[in-house]
């Protein structure tokens, strides 16, 4: 759904700000530079992105009534630019370890373009592990890469989709990360191909007995989820007990 992708992106943007001065979020200005590549290193100057990735990033942040309309008109226009997918690949490695809000667009544009392009970058990026700063607080730093890696591992399941061998291939070694998230998602990914049964199985075959328990999980749309029915009488009687409160003033006779 677009306005979660928004309120993802909106999320590691408030996350970053734990991380210090090392990921600085771009926020609504993605085409902006990031102050310093980490903590006791030397400030660089990342250059501004390309204009049609940059005019991309910031519908990403956007809200309305028709946020949704300008976020795909845009995604479309991109995928008429050439060179798209490595103009992305290269802005990611541009950035080194800044701006992880930025970073994490990257791989969200990356993931609805679905080019198998893509794939020598985004395998290696989900497989990678989700470097921790000292000093950092818990959930900060660590778990904006983490994200970052969960979001390339769905860009891997999306070309997947595409009966691309190899993505599909990529999505079994990412059950070897020692990211439960990425793990996770692998495992939806897979699933998602089709043959739930006989892909149930092979992963049963392939994860330790610890993760067996990914495999049944699946995702479900909270607003397609029944509201529980409450039986009239239980109704009722709770109206009653709950219908006036009680008075605290009165004596006890």
């Amino acid at each position: 759904m677009r306005s979660g992708k928004r309120w993802q992106a909106a999320v590691l943007a408030t996350a970053s700000l734990l991380c210090g001065a090392g990921c600085t979020p771009t926020g609504d200005k993605p085409n902006e530079s990031t102050d310093s590549a980490g903590p006791e290193t030397n400030p660089t100057v990342v250059a501004p992105a390309d204009p049609a990735i940059a005019n991309h990033f910031a519908t990403m942040f956007e809200v309305g009534p028709d946020a949704d309309a300008r976020y795909q008109e845009s995604l479309e226009q991109l995928r008429t630019v050439p060179g798209a997918t490595e103009n992305l690949i290269s802005r990611y490695k541009a950035l080194g370890d800044a701006n992880p809000s930025e970073r994490w667009q990257v791989v969200e544009t990356l993931r609805a373009l679905a080019d198998p392009a893509a794939l020598k970058f985004l395998v290696p990026l989900a497989r990678s592990p989700a470097p921790v700063d000292e000093g950092v607080e818990e959930g900060g730093r660590h778990g904006i890469e983490v994200i970052i890696r969960a979001t390339a591992t769905d860009a891997v399941a999306a070309i997947a989709k595409q009966r691309n061998g190899e993505a599909e291939q990529a999505l079994l070694e990412l059950l070897k990360s020692p990211e439960i998230t990425v793990r996770r998602r692998a495992v939806r990914g897979y699933l998602d191909l089709g043959n739930v049964q006989e892909r149930q199985k092979r992963l049963m075959s392939l994860l330790p007995r610890a993760d067996h328990d990914l495999i049944a999980i699946t995702p479900t749309e909270v607003r397609s989820v029944e509201t529980p029915k409450v039986p009239l009488q239980v109704r009722r009687k709770n109206d009653a007990d709950h219908s006036a409160p009680p008075n605290i003033g009165q004596r006890r006779q």
